[in-house]
């Protein structure tokens, strides 16, 4: 699950009680706990994980939101986990329990409305179910939905006790008695009055460690219908019993990304880790209902919520599914196809008129309104969408989506080659309107390319070859005019000689292989970065035009 909220608080509340002294480890409620400081962060992929001390213990509290590749039902789960773990610093044992409660600000940006609670105690697991008394189905408000059920929960065992009632309650009682009484305050009311929570305790008696076996919470958020369960129960004991395993997936998948992050620097790796589950917790994998009212398994798509402060809302929002391809090409290519799916079925239709690609699916998500309005960034979109058709069919070997859509990519392609190398009042994903800038007509001439090697693959070789040649007499126009005079750099748009341009869609040449490029440019961009990165701290300037503006997502290309 993922995806951020506004400036409202998520109330999420970890105490653990060490020898009858008890610790704050998560949340600020004000209240006579001791707050523990956080001695240690570790960030992977798929975790973060803050090691704290707690008197004579020291704990691992850990956020665990699994990466799934290569399994669509489990990647379609919206529940993470979070887990605690002790270890005694002295050698002696230690009394210990803890405790945690999330609170109904989740079940709604408006914290006037109602919501309504109940907890269900079977012979697996134990959880707490809320939500709003009248729900509005797919509607936000501060970026939270207000329609659903929110789960919090655990496995159970004589260990475990739980409540629900107004936080003041729930944490006294765990202060004063290191465990709940089961209570169930039946008073539904609204989000902020008396604030309800919803807690749960474990006692894990006199310990030195809590070894290979952490106390687990799983939080999840369904949303009927956007993603519904027949069997919530079902749903949360496969999901707790699964924790080793998912654990397991996730110790080598973590493994595999970070060694490969690393062999490029730690910097790198750590840019990795703290993207991966901001891409993937941004995305839903849906089915179809078919005209007879059954599920069609077969048409699977991805959808994307553009989290960003720019522009948020946007559904598959084209420049940032694209920024965030690479990711998804490497840790599991499969789920290119179902994100690319609903731009292009939308625009393979009659009522999307426009040469060139669309911006995105609709800007209310989750609602996908899908516009025909024309727009200025017709260069930048169409040349993302062929380049990452390509980069799908590339890493699967599967020519399906490109068979399927071969004449919606030859239109914008035309396009392009008739645009690319002079594109005037055309915007990219970073700057306004602006004529001829050289980092926007690479990435049309890198995605022409990038067409004639999906023409080839396809056998409509007469195709593969004119793309090609189109290509390559575009590229040889752009580099006489893309570098400076001395050719120690590319300039941000032809003919000014005192700019420049990090000139990252070159990226696309190197990631598709396509070899558009001569290696002097290469040579001359990198021979420049070296001059001017001891001034710039935090990043390259993405160009001249803003000198003091660094993006991320476009440095690490």
């Amino acid at each position: 699950m993922g995806g951020p909220v506004g400036p409202q608080i998520l109330g999420w509340q970890g105490y653990v009680r060490v020898d009858d002294i008890t610790y704050s480890f998560l949340g600020d409620f004000p209240d006579n706990q001791i707050v523990t400081n956080i001695s240690r962060t570790i960030i992977t992929p798929t975790r973060t994980t803050w090691t704290m001390p707690a008197g004579p213990m020291e704990i691992n509290v850990t956020f665990f939101s699994p990466i799934e590749p290569g399994d669509p039902i489990r990647q379609s789960i919206p529940f993470s986990y979070l887990y605690f773990e002790a270890v005694s610093t002295n050698g002696a044992e230690h009394s210990v329990q803890v405790y945690s409660d999330i609170s109904a600000e989740w079940s709604s940006g408006n914290r006037s409305e109602v919501v309504q609670w109940s907890t269900v105690a079977g012979s697996n697991s134990i959880f707490h179910q809320v939500f709003l008394s009248e729900q509005t189905t797919f509607k936000e408000i501060d970026q939270q939905a207000e329609w659903g059920t929110l789960y919090y929960s655990t496995k159970v065992n004589s260990l475990v006790t739980y409540k629900v009632a107004s936080d003041q309650s729930c944490r006294d009682e765990f202060h004063d008695k290191g465990k709940l009484d089961f209570g169930e305050d039946t008073q539904f009311r609204g989000i902020a009055s008396s604030f309800p929570v919803y807690a749960i305790a474990t006692d894990l008696g006199a310990i030195t460690s809590t070894q290979d076996s952490p106390v687990v919470w799983a939080i999840g958020y369904t949303r009927d219908p956007a993603s519904k369960y027949s069997d919530a129960s079902s749903l949360i004991n496969d999901f707790l019993d699964d924790f080793p395993n998912a654990k397991n997936r996730a110790d080598q998948l973590d493994a595999k990304i970070l060694t490969a992050a690393n062999n490029v620097s730690s910097d790198y790796a750590d840019l990795v880790s703290l993207a991966a589950r901001q891409v993937f917790g941004a995305t839903e994998l849906t089915i179809s209902k078919g005209a007879d009212g059954n599920w069609s398994t077969s048409d699977v798509m991805m959808f994307m919520k553009n989290i960003g402060e720019s522009s948020r809302n946007r559904v598959n929002a084209v420049e940032v599914l694209y920024q965030s391809f690479p990711l998804f090409m490497y840790v599991d290519p499969t789920l290119g196809g179902p994100l690319l799916e609903p731009l292009l079925r939308f625009q393979n239709s009659t009522n999307y008129t426009n040469p060139y690609a669309a911006q995105d699916i609709g800007s209310s998500y989750p609602v996908a309104l899908a516009s025909n309005h024309t727009h200025n960034e017709g260069v930048e979109q169409s040349a993302n969408m062929l380049i990452m058709a390509y980069a799908h069919a590339r890493a699967t070997g599967d020519g399906s989506l490109a068979f399927r859509y071969y004449n919606l990519f030859s239109r914008w392609t035309d396009f392009l080659i008739g645009g690319s190398l002079h594109p005037t009042d055309q915007a990219s994903s970073d700057t306004g309107d602006a004529t001829n800038l050289t980092n926007l007509a690479i990435k049309g001439i890198i995605a022409i390319k990038a067409m004639s090697e999906l023409s080839m693959a396809l056998g409509r070789v007469n195709d593969a070859q004119q793309y090609s040649a189109n290509a390559t007499q575009l590229v040889q126009q752009w580099t006489s005019q893309a570098l400076s005079s001395d050719k120690s750099r590319l300039l941000e748009t032809y003919g000014d000689a005192s700019s420049m341009t990090l000139g990252y869609n070159l990226f696309a040449d190197r990631w598709l292989g396509t070899q558009l490029v001569d290696q002097s440019v290469y040579n001359a961009q990198t021979g420049f970065f070296a001059q001017i990165s001891s001034g710039n701290t935090f990043g390259l300037p993405t160009d001249s035009s803003d000198p003091g503006h660094a993006s991320s997502s476009q440095s690490v290309h």
